[in-house]
Formats: C-alpha cells, structure tokens, sequence
C-alpha cells in the first residue's frame, strides 16, 4: 500500500504499512480462522463468552459522543450516530 509522501510525513507510525508483509504460518490462519468462527457462532446464537467484548465498546463508544460535544458542539456529537 502506497501513502502519498506528505500523509507519511504528517503521520510517521504508517511507514511500516508501506513495507511488504511477510506470510503467516498455516498454524497461526489456522487459529485465527477457528476463533473467528467461533465467534460467529456465538454472534448468530446470541450468547457466549467471546461477545462480552460489546460490554467494552458500548461505553467507549457512547463515551465518544459526549467527548465531542465539547469540541464541535451539536454537529460532531451527532455525527457518529449513522
């Protein structure tokens, strides 16, 4: 992936974006296909351990709202919402 040269410069932690990936091992795809799955699973059935992460991003997300209100008023607190 290519930045223009002056986001690089703006923003120096997307230099190692630009470096080439390197494979994963079939072990580690593996693992991360079968938790995801698994959470899924739990998403469709509506219950399980994994979901408990919406308990973490709901406050920090209503947070937000709140924070903005301070920094943009009526517009930036309501901008987030859709």
């Amino acid at each position: 992936m290519q930045f223009p040269e002056t986001l690089t410069e703006h923003l120096p932690f997307l230099l190692p974006v630009e470096e080439p990936w390197q494979p994963i091992s079939l072990v580690v795809l593996g693992l991360w296909c079968s938790f995801y799955a698994l959470f899924l699973l739990q998403a469709a059935r509506g219950s399980g351990p994994l979901l408990m992460i919406d308990l973490v991003f709901i406050p920090v997300h209503e947070g937000g709202h709140l924070l903005f209100r301070f920094f943009g008023g009526q517009f930036l607190m309501v901008a987030g919402a859709r």
